[in-house]
């Protein structure tokens, strides 16, 4: 919650940080997770999302590890010095 929280830059960012904002995020997601009816209902929301979020996970995984294609460093600018030019223009 606090790394969304700065990220959205609304009441708090990395930069810029207010400490009130972070104290009473940390005191909501205490108090958040303490009660035992929001529990209930949060894990009778997510029970049917859990096995098709497995499949969708492995699929891309499998995609990932199957699917050809150009690894990613031979043509990522930041690395393209460490590959060389020759590699690079080799598969580009």
């Amino acid at each position: 919650m606090l790394t969304a929280s700065r990220e959205a830059k609304i009441h708090t960012s990395w930069h810029k940080p207010n400490a009130a904002n972070v104290d009473m995020l940390k005191v909501f997601t205490d108090n958040v997770f303490q009660n035992g009816d929001f529990i209930a209902q949060l894990q009778i929301f997510v029970a049917p999302l859990i096995l098709s979020g497995r499949i969708n996970s492995l699929a891309q995984t499998l995609l990932k590890m199957t699917a050809p294609g150009v690894p990613a460093r031979t043509w990522d600018r930041p690395r393209r010095c460490a590959i060389g030019m020759r590699v690079c223009r080799k598969f580009g």
